[in-house]
């Protein structure tokens, strides 16, 4: 907790904060009324976010929580998986899968990390349905060729 404390001492120079004040605990945790902002040229305005950092950040580990509804309901018995001449034809009209968020929302909004791993996680599940609908095929045509290799 001390190189917290350490490291936030050090780049409180490079921290600005629409707060008035910053607030150090005992657990040296630090607070501000507001937002915390690491850079220095930073439009901030329309981000509506309590952490804003300009460039990268690197940590052994991230934990999202997220309220986006988890992709469980993939298997459901009574999920509507489309089929895949209507996926095909989504995805000439409209450049990307069904569900997952264009090119031009992650540029105008940027990515929200626990959302689009749900939606990562349901066409990784989709795709398992597809993979299993299409493996039973093959055993059957691979059985109507036996049965018509033995007549």
């Amino acid at each position: 907790m001390r190189s917290i404390l350490l490291f936030i001492l050090l780049t409180l120079p490079l921290m600005r904060a629409t707060a008035q004040f910053y607030q150090v605990d005992t657990t040296d945790n630090i607070y501000t009324n507001d937002q915390v902002i690491i850079g220095e040229d930073m439009d901030v305005s329309s981000y509506g976010q309590s952490l804003i950092v300009e460039g990268g950040i690197m940590a052994e580990k991230v934990v999202v929580k997220t309220e986006a509804n988890w992709p469980d309901y993939v298997f459901d018995k009574d999920y509507a998986l489309a089929d895949l001449d209507s996926l095909q034809r989504f995805i000439a009209k409209h450049k990307h899968l069904p569900g997952m968020i264009t090119e031009g929302e992650v540029r105008e909004q940027g990515v929200a990390t626990g959302a689009l791993q749900a939606r990562l996680l349901e066409k990784i599940e989709e795709l398992t349905l597809y993979l299993i609908e299409e493996e039973r095929k093959i055993a059957r045509l691979e059985q109507q060729i036996q049965k018509l290799k033995s007549k």
